[in-house]
């Protein structure tokens, strides 16, 4: 049962390896959400302002270059839009 509620719970969740658009980025205010957003614009040709992301961060070490992104998207469906693209 407890393992079905986690499956659930990160139903919505994308986790992206590195991405040099994502990890070369000199602005560090910029929020993750943000730099996903303009991802999926830019290479994705996709309309981010229909998406709709809950929470984003990045994982791994400060000083680490290249760290994943995990998106926590509002929608199932954003999150299937994406992963179709």
């Amino acid at each position: 049962m407890l393992e079905l509620l986690e499956n659930r719970s990160r139903r919505n969740n994308l986790c992206s390896k590195a991405s040099r658009s994502l990890s070369t980025t000199v602005n560090h205010g910029v929020s993750a959400k943000t730099k996903l957003k303009n991802l999926f614009e830019t290479n994705l040709q996709l309309d981010a302002d229909d998406i709709k992301i809950e929470l984003a961060h990045r994982v791994g070490t400060k000083k680490q270059t290249g760290k994943s992104s995990v998106a926590k998207f509002l929608k199932y469906k954003d999150h299937d839009t994406i992963l179709m693209s």
